[in-house]
């Protein structure tokens, strides 16, 4: 291969796999791809039931480039199926079906994975809107913590609600959200999250370091294999 032609292809790999690093919906990561096919399994509670302990299955598939889908399946004794859409780039609620969360108010089940201590996220309080007022509150960022082998973040709000978010892909793992009088809580039994090919692949973010590095060791390798066959 000519020099000439053996450098437009090297270049063209590197533009393309730059290019790939950018788009691919894999790893850890905010983008809507690590969502397609996960589940969480929690005990549910909740104040007016506070005998019950509820078999929940919050199962998440990909909508769209920016939109997930949550079908969220209360078991014994409740047996229905509710559902709603995600936005990753706003994590604002809607097409509520049956019931969920209220629609226009941010996610409270996912947030953001590049949060840090003393932040503050919006979330929807669904107690809140069950007593009239709007859903969303802000969550404090309070700490970290271990829960099992996950790491955790810690949130709080001003109703003594307590949340724990695993850090790598934002999920809810356990917490209770409190208002007046109401409350219900989530206690975590089993998630796919760290089963699955796309939660053990390459973050993202990482791709976009590691393939401009290779791109350049390539086109340097190249470049010295020239010279060397010219001397």
């Amino acid at each position: 291969m000519k020099k000439t032609n053996l450098m437009r292809f090297l270049l063209t790999l590197f533009a393309s796999l730059i290019f790939l690093s950018f788009s691919l919906p894999i790893g850890y990561s905010n983008e809507v791809g690590i969502f397609d096919g996960l589940y969480i399994e929690h005990i549910y509670t909740l104040s007016p039931m506070p005998g019950e302990e509820i078999p929940m299955t919050m199962t998440f598939s990909k909508t769209s480039e920016d939109m997930f889908n949550i079908e969220n399946e209360l078991k014994n004794p409740i047996n229905d199926i509710g559902s709603w859409d995600v936005n990753t780039t706003t994590r604002i609620i809607s097409n509520v079906v049956k019931f969920g969360p209220f629609e226009g108010n941010h996610s409270v089940f996912w947030i953001y994975t590049d949060v840090s201590i003393n932040d503050q996220i919006r979330m929807c309080n669904i107690w809140r809107c069950v007593h009239g007022y709007d859903g969303d509150v802000l969550f404090n960022v309070t700490g970290e913590a271990m829960h099992g082998s996950m790491e955790v973040w810690q949130l709080e709000d001003d109703y003594g609600s307590l949340l724990w978010y695993e850090k790598t892909i934002g999920f809810l793992v356990n917490g209770t959200i409190n208002h007046l009088t109401d409350w219900n809580s989530y206690e975590f039994s089993s998630t796919n999250a760290f089963d699955t090919t796309v939660a053990s692949a390459i973050p993202s973010y990482m791709l976009i370091i590691i393939v401009p590095v290779i791109g350049i060791v390539s086109i340097g390798f190249a470049i010295f294999i020239n010279r060397k066959k010219k001397s």
